[in-house]
């Protein structure tokens, strides 16, 4: 079964909140989601789950104006409705949104992990060198004026820049790699500071029957 993407949730924000909870939908088998969050650098992140399952932190880095960005992962998500529930150090203003996958890997994730910026240009580029092939590359960020984005090659725009904040803004990769190797996601803007979290995804690998060991002449 080959990656592929699910659904995302666009981005919910508060001025002034510990705790934000908003509804994300996955569908299909081998799922795994994602959650982008952005905090002042003063605060941190205490906790993310959904449907009361706590997730874990693939990644961070230190944005610009303050703005701390944070990349959550959880494998085999419940299926349908369910809610994404972020909670702060203490109350302040928070960012975030999701997106799944099916077709995932249900261990081992992520594949592998990288980090980028700040770094101030009008077109923003970062890499993640896969280890499975056939993985694909997600990358949560902020871009300080939060203007509009242009995708790059092989870069897929989720979420355009949350301008009431962060400017976050989510990407992934249009295509699985392979074999596997160097991905990078890149967008152009307005020239400011950008930063951000990145992850690749392994895919579920194919099981081998001794039917289909029999038809390969195989014994």
């Amino acid at each position: 079964m080959s990656l592929a993407f699910d659904t995302k949730t666009g981005f919910t924000f508060n001025l002034s909140a510990s705790n934000i909870t908003y509804s994300h939908t996955c569908s299909g088998s081998d799922r795994i989601l994602f959650v982008g969050v952005s905090v002042r650098s003063n605060r941190s992140v205490t906790s993310v789950t959904y449907n009361g399952v706590s997730m874990t932190q693939a990644g961070s880095t230190s944005g610009t104006s303050g703005i701390l960005n944070y990349l959550f992962y959880l494998i085999n998500p419940a299926s349908g409705s369910n809610t994404v529930s972020v909670t702060q150090s203490s109350a302040d203003t928070i960012t975030s949104c999701s997106i799944s996958y099916t077709g995932a890997k249900q261990s081992g994730q992520p594949d592998a992990t990288s980090s980028g910026g700040p770094t101030t240009t009008t077109s923003y580029s970062q890499s993640v060198t896969s280890v499975a092939d056939n993985a694909f590359a997600v990358l949560y960020g902020n871009a300080n004026a939060g203007a509009a984005l242009t995708a790059g090659a092989n870069t897929t725009i989720r979420n355009q820049p949350e301008v009431s904040f962060t400017g976050a803004f989510l990407v992934d990769s249009t295509a699985a790699k392979t074999p596997a190797g160097t991905f990078t996601l890149n967008v152009t803007s307005a020239n400011q500071a950008f930063a951000g979290c990145m992850a690749s995804i392994a895919p579920v690998g194919v099981s081998v029957t001794r039917s289909s060991l029999t038809l390969l002449g195989v014994s």
